[in-house]
């Protein structure tokens, strides 16, 4: 299911190359038109980030947080 004509992949953690085989290979079907297995990761859109203009700001906030308790 693309809209507007875009796929994507995402949610790479550092488990790295096999992960993004696999993401790629899945998203080639896809685009190919072929049957891909019916999961929820394949099949559910991302989801909804509030206030994403602030997502890195968040993001340093809580770094700077788990800085301090692995101090602890």
């Amino acid at each position: 299911n693309f809209d507007n004509n875009i796929g994507y992949i995402l949610g790479y953690c550092g488990a790295g190359l096999s992960f993004s085989a696999q993401a790629a290979f899945r998203l080639a079907q896809q685009i190919a038109g072929q049957k891909i297995p019916n999961l929820p990761l394949y099949n559910t859109p991302l989801p909804y980030i509030p206030l994403p203009k602030f997502r890195r700001l968040g993001q340093l906030a809580y770094y700077q947080y788990a800085t301090v308790l692995d101090k602890l």
